[in-house]
């Protein structure tokens, strides 16, 4: 289940997992890997990065929609996408997509 290990790069875009599925409830986005049963809840802002992800936009894109959503600074908010992504790639829920 868990990623593969590798650094999240700036300009990779990632797609979801071959065995995640997810749904929105009530405002939280919920993921579960099929293959370990592990599920994920993520909250308003976590979903969001998550949709970001599944949309095919890479960092500096994702980081573009918090800054301006959120009102962050173009440095807090890639940080905080990263750190994130690097959380789903771990987790085995998203993985690189083809270059």
């Amino acid at each position: 289940m868990s990623g593969s290990g590798q650094a999240v790069s700036e300009n990779t875009r990632y797609v979801m997992g071959g065995d995640v599925s997810w749904r929105e409830v009530d405002g939280q986005v919920v993921c579960m890997h099929l293959d370990s049963g592990e599920y994920f809840t993520f909250n308003a802002v976590a979903g969001l990065v998550w949709k970001e992800v599944l949309a095919g936009k890479d960092m500096m894109e994702i980081g573009g929609v918090l800054q301006q959503r959120y009102n962050l600074s173009a440095e807090q908010s890639r940080a905080d996408a990263r750190s994130f992504v690097e959380h789903l790639l771990q987790s085995g829920l998203i993985v690189p997509g083809q270059a």
